[in-house]
């Protein structure tokens, strides 16, 4: 896939999951058969993380900005980002399988410090020490992610997410004790 192409599809997943959010309700009043037939948005999303995040690992850092700029503002979206990185840290915990740390970054720069950079500093930091418990020096995979991460302003921090990612090393020790830094 294309960073174009990921670039549609990954703000099509958006709006489509800023509207299953927003239509929450009516789905738990849905039957047992109804919710069986339809299609849960979270693990059509996640599913596509997984097939397709080295497209957005093999885009140039324009297009990174591209993708992330299809779908800012869109708070569910990037709260579903933030709970991926979690997850991406858990099943690296599980598989050792790299990928799970390259698609957490993917994630996580996509996510972009939108919400609140504490919140992503906390999912990086355990991601990062997810990769060490495991055996995997995260360094290199962090400093890849950082090369394609935002260099502006995030919203909800006043570091750029690639400079957070680049001296990650020395970031994720603040984290740990509870020293948020930005």
């Amino acid at each position: 896939m294309n960073p174009k192409d990921f670039q549609e599809k990954i703000r099509d997943y958006a709006e489509q999951y800023r509207d299953w959010k927003k239509l929450d309700l009516a789905v738990q009043e849905f039957t047992e058969e109804d919710q069986i037939q339809s299609a849960d948005p979270m693990e059509m999303i996640h599913a596509f993380l997984v097939q397709e995040y080295e497209a957005y690992l093999n885009a140039t850092q324009e297009e990174c900005e591209a993708i992330r700029a299809s779908f800012s503002i869109n708070r569910d979206f990037e709260d579903l980002l933030l709970h991926y990185v979690y997850s991406a840290a858990e099943k690296l915990r599980s598989t050792t399988d790299v990928k799970w740390l390259e698609r957490g970054l993917v994630a996580a720069s996509l996510e972009n410090s939108g919400r609140d950079y504490r919140d992503t500093l906390l999912s990086l930091n355990d991601l990062y020490r997810a990769a060490q418990d495991v055996g995997i020096d995260p360094n290199p995979y962090f400093q890849k992610a950082a090369s394609l991460a935002s260099q502006k302003k995030p919203r909800g921090g006043s570091t750029p997410l690639s400079i957070l990612l680049a001296g990650y090393t020395s970031h994720s020790l603040h984290v740990q004790r509870g020293d948020f830094i930005a």
